[in-house]
């Protein structure tokens, strides 16, 4: 088993198999760590430490990313077009992403407002088959 790097499937520059999928499972990690599900996975003393293995991440994201594209960036309009690939890749998550999180946020001014949820604001009581 080799861990040399080989060409990469995309055509360019150097590609990492091991690591690429070892960037995979880290990102399962951190994801596991920013949510905050009451179970027995969050409370392990792994998840604890979630932080590093978030360092881990972005390191590891940092060097495969520098191995793809440190020959191509060599001159202003490739620099330009790089970044107006990587922000029309990851904008339109991010403009979903704040419309659900603003209809979220509406959704609770409601509930809020109509008397469904406590007296903190925001909170979301759970409904009971009495409270008609």
């Amino acid at each position: 088993m080799t861990t040399a790097p080989i060409t990469s499937p995309y055509g360019h520059g150097t590609y990492f198999a091991a690591l690429d999928g070892f960037r995979g499972l880290l990102a399962v990690v951190v994801a596991i760590y920013h949510t905050i599900w009451l179970s027995h996975i969050n409370s392990s003393a792994f998840l604890n430490n979630g932080a590093i293995i978030i360092d881990v991440f972005f390191a590891f994201s940092g060097f495969l990313m520098f191995t793809l594209y440190a020959g191509k960036l060599t001159d202003g309009a490739s620099i330009k077009r790089f970044l107006v690939k990587r922000f029309a890749r990851l904008y339109p998550l991010h403009l979903f992403m704040l419309a659900v999180f603003l209809g979220f946020a509406l959704l609770r001014l409601w509930a809020h407002q109509a008397g469904i949820a406590s007296h903190e604001a925001g909170e979301v009581l759970p409904f009971q088959a009495g409270d008609r």
